[in-house]
């Protein structure tokens, strides 16, 4: 028989089992790991070559959730990189839903830019109008209007100021309102 040394006495082999299991699911995560990079390297824009590290773990997080990692069974290539697109595209639109809402600068007078908005091509006159009044809006209904105009759904809007679908309604159709008051005041109509 051999020597065992009195640490080995110790373990059994329910321990041994679980460190091998260990090793293997480490392994195979690493190899899963370095499947998904190749994944996101090959959907992920240049735009994003930056947060490539950061989709992988995305990706990794969301084989996770939908719990198809088990140490039994192996992910196809195919379902990685669908994963991995479905990250790289969900960034894409957090960036684009990412436009500043806020006003570029608080100290614009109305009145002066109103002179200019005077002088200004009728194409342009809108817009400035428009940037003008939404100046004037308090900022959370700004937000929401500025949100509602960019596009998003009232879901969406209460999602991103973080309230309720309600109140982003509300905000929304005051906010609304009260510009188009303001474009009123200002001889423009939408």
């Amino acid at each position: 028989m051999l020597a065992m040394s009195s640490r080995e006495e110790d373990l059994t082999l329910d321990d041994v089992d679980r460190r091998s299991r260990a090793t293997c699911e480490a392994q195979s995560h690493a190899q899963l790991r370095r499947d998904l990079m190749r994944a996101v390297r090959r959907v992920c824009p240049p735009s994003l070559a930056d947060e490539a590290e950061d989709l992988v773990q995305e990706s990794f997080i969301r084989l996770l959730r939908a719990r198809k990692l088990d140490s039994q069974s192996s992910v196809s290539t195919a379902y990685l990189r669908t994963v991995a697109y479905s990250a790289v595209i969900d960034e894409i639109r957090r960036r684009r839903r990412r436009v500043a809402v806020e006003p570029v600068s608080d100290d614009i007078e109305a009145e002066a830019v109103a002179g200019e908005h005077a002088a200004a091509a009728p194409d342009t006159s809108l817009g400035k109008a428009m940037e003008i009044c939404l100046q004037r809006l308090d900022p959370d209904r700004r937000r929401a209007v500025t949100l509602h105009l960019l596009g998003h759904s009232g879901s969406e809007i209460a999602n991103i100021l973080g309230c309720n679908l309600k109140r982003a309604d509300n905000l929304t159709h005051r906010g609304l309102a009260q510009l188009r008051e303001y474009l009123h005041e200002m001889g423009v109509s939408p």
